[in-house]
């Protein structure tokens, strides 16, 4: 008995100070991510897995695996947001059973949970792959690069290590970025009323955007979110605007389509009869898993979670055209995205590590019966 506690509270110190580790890595989206590519890739080599891919760019991947394809590959990213103000903690900082950190929940906690269940995996010889990205923070072209690799095209699931608190998650909104241009009037800026302020107007049409409802249902989420996220104008003090430009970021729940919710808001602001342009920058969809899937099942029964939809987006919408036998979970409560003292519960990444353990062996099984 003293061996096992001895056992598992030296686990327990490793898990933590590799979460320590990587939360140390700067790892913000204009990083050099190879670093932290390099440190992931020792410790896979060390459990003894092999390195089916990397990739050395400024948004470098590592795609790792033990025997065949087929069976469940789990899927992270290492990059994180930037620390915000009002922090009163380190990064990486540990006190009562927490670790402090921007990125601890997203998702470097599920990280290292997956790595050591991949330990585990390994001695019972439990077919898997590890698929780790560094730029899910910005266009996930990583997991776009990696969805068209057969060890994710084949996989019996792919579970989406985001902060889920322990729930199963199978839904997520798509992502619909926006550039709202407002046009004016130049004029002197001691004759103001010469011309026409695009900052004036642009206020009260940021005012409107951000008052805009969903005026449908939708059986997943209840509503659209918009964040009036950027917003530049003006050139010199001395100068009336002529044009104002906002950066305006919205997240839609399936079963909305971007182009839906497109027109959705430009006909909310032609209502103002103001002059303006709305391109879009950047769009995903939303989507949602069926949850009489095999693979939802078992995660069901092994994680005793509640089913959930998540109000973000993961890089689960990379690899849900190539194989939709998705699961999103993980370690987190994901009210503490971007938050100051974001934090993760040890405890919960040693749970989740049992959880992917159990999971892989589940589906592995379930496959061999399927089989015979």
């Amino acid at each position: 008995m003293k061996r096992d506690i001895g056992l598992m509270v030296g686990i327990k110190r490793h898990m933590q100070d590799i979460l320590i580790e990587l939360i140390q890595m700067r790892s913000e989206t204009d990083k050099d991510k190879n670093e932290l590519i390099d440190y992931i890739r020792g410790i896979t080599e060390e459990i003894g897995l092999t390195i089916e891919n990397t990739a050395d760019s400024p948004s470098p991947v590592l795609l790792a695996h033990h025997g065949k394809e087929g069976n469940v590959v789990f899927v992270g990213h290492l990059d994180s947001h930037i620390p915000g103000d009002d922090w009163n903690y380190s990064q990486g900082q540990s006190m009562n059973g927490k670790i402090y950190g921007s990125g601890t929940i997203d998702m470097k906690g599920a990280v290292v949970s997956m790595l050591f269940a991949a330990q585990e995996l390994v001695k019972r010889d439990i077919p898997f792959a590890l698929s780790f990205t560094t730029d899910s923070e910005s266009h996930m072209r990583g997991a776009e690069y990696l969805s068209k690799k057969s060890y994710l095209r084949k996989a019996s699931s792919i579970v989406v290590g985001e902060p889920t608190d322990m729930n199963v998650g199978i839904a997520e909104k798509g992502v619909l970025d926006l550039t709202l241009s407002v046009h004016g009037k130049s004029a002197h800026g001691s004759t103001p009323y010469l011309g026409d302020n695009a900052i004036i107007k642009t206020i009260r049409m940021i005012r409107s955007i951000d008052n805009f409802k969903d005026e449908g249902d939708s059986p997943l989420l209840d509503k659209i979110s918009v964040n009036v996220a950027t917003i530049t104008g003006g050139t010199r003090y001395n100068m009336v605007p002529s044009r104002c430009e906002v950066g305006v970021d919205i997240r839609y729940p399936p079963p909305y389509k971007s182009d839906e919710v497109y027109n959705m808001v430009k006909n909310h602001l032609t209502k103002m009869k103001k002059k303006f342009t709305l391109a879009k920058r950047f769009e995903l969809p939303a989507i949602s898993i069926n949850t009489d899937s095999e693979h939802i099942s078992k995660m069901m029964e092994i994680a005793k979670g509640s089913l959930m939809t998540v109000e973000y987006t993961t890089e689960a919408v990379r690899y849900y055209d190539v194989n939709n036998k998705i699961v999103l979970f993980g370690c987190g409560d994901n009210e503490m995205l971007y938050q100051p003292d974001e934090y993760v519960r040890l405890e919960d990444v040693i749970k989740a590590a049992e959880i992917y353990r159990k999971f892989a062996i589940a589906m592995y099984d379930f496959k061999k019966e399927k089989s015979s």
